[in-house]
């Protein structure tokens, strides 16, 4: 239990910062247009 919870720790942390970076590249054109208008 401890090693599949600790596995899924470590999978988070290291996906964390790809789901990051596609949420800011998914939302970046959406903050260009709330910046220009």
């Amino acid at each position: 239990m401890r090693d599949t919870l600790s596995e899924r720790m470590g999978a988070a942390l290291l996906m964390a910062p790809l789901l990051l970076f596609l949420v800011l590249a998914y939302a970046w054109p959406f903050l260009g247009v709330v910046k220009w208008s």
